[in-house]
């Protein structure tokens, strides 16, 4: 609940005197008591008469506001500045999720001489070294929360506060700043900031779960060929290295790794102009960067095989993508 600050105020306004005849001079005390409490003002005036000399007026007004007593209230026009306090990730360095987002918190508390009440509120900006506080915001490198959110109050002048920033899969790895400003409610300020490693994520994904040849009669070779798409789920380049295995039948034969061929460049190449599958990783020399422009980065391979004599039935094996 955001709780509107004032300064206490008592305002004495217009005392006057008007004397008909006088042989002795007087002077009057008016006062009065204003109880605090609530948000709420009053105002009050008084009049006493001497008839006796004559006829003696006195005015007053008087105003006041209340701070609710959520933490020691501010008595005077003056204002502290709050401190603040910032870590980053709980103090560890960042890893992020292949292909999905994170959710990377800094967190930390606010202290206010002037009261908890006086704290109004924290924003945050998360910031890799290639850029700066001030920056627009970039899935890649910065991060802004405007509004974190802000815990009850304690111990009469503190409040912790919480600042989350949702981070995509390819946030540049490296050094990542929180830059935190604490605000109060006179708009004084105070900042803290906390510096944590982004590691490195090389990760990969395949759009397609299987590459199905179709039905297919012994020296038959599939066409066309089939596509499988590869996308970086990481934060850094790779190459992509390929192996797999035979393929068993579940009637008669298998049909060896040799004879199952792929492509990274030319969807239409022949059969004898792909690469045959081996069993160990081989580099496909097929670099795929790292997505930096909100778009994802893919790369393609293209396969096919040929049925050799003596197999039947279903036959099925594993192709590895690997990324290094």
């Amino acid at each position: 609940m955001k709780l509107a600050i004032f300064a206490f105020a008592v305002i004495l306004l217009v005392i006057s005197v008007a004397v008909a005849t006088s042989q002795s001079s007087n002077s009057y005390n008016v006062t009065s008591l204003i109880n605090s409490g609530g948000n709420n003002s009053t105002s009050q005036s008084y009049n006493a008469s001497q008839s006796s000399i004559g006829q003696t007026i006195i005015n007053k007004s008087a105003s006041q506001s209340y701070v609710s007593d959520f933490g020691s209230s501010q008595l005077s026009g003056e204002n502290t500045a709050p401190t603040v306090t910032a870590v980053l990730n709980l103090g560890s360095a960042i890893t992020l999720a292949a292909c999905d987002n994170v959710t990377v918190i800094c967190n930390g508390t606010i202290d206010d001489p002037d009261g908890y009440a006086n704290i109004a509120s924290a924003s945050a900006v998360l910031y890799h070294s290639s850029s700066t506080p001030g920056a627009a915001d970039n899935p890649n490198t910065h991060y802004t929360n405007s509004s974190c959110g802000l815990l009850g109050g304690y111990a009469t002048t503190k409040k912790d506060y919480t600042c989350t920033s949702n981070m995509t899969y390819y946030a540049n790895n490296g050094t990542w700043t929180c830059n935190v400003t604490a605000t109060d409610y006179a708009s004084a300020t105070a900042t803290a900031i906390n510096n944590q490693t982004l590691n490195a994520l090389k990760a990969i994904n395949t759009y397609e779960n299987s590459v199905n040849f179709g039905s297919l009669a012994p020296l038959d070779i599939s066409t066309p060929n089939k596509n499988v798409t590869v996308q970086n789920c990481g934060n850094i380049p790779f190459y992509l290295y390929l192996s797999g295995t035979s393929m068993t039948c579940d009637i008669v034969g298998s049909i060896s790794y040799h004879y199952i061929r792929y492509d990274t460049a030319n969807y239409t190449a022949t059969y004898d102009e792909l690469f045959p599958l081996v069993e160990t990783p081989v580099n496909t020399n097929l670099n795929i960067i790292d997505t930096t422009t909100g778009t994802n980065s893919t790369g393609k391979t293209y396969w096919s095989v040929k049925i050799p004599v003596g197999t039947k039935g279903i036959c099925s094996g594993n192709i590895t993508f690997l990324a290094t």
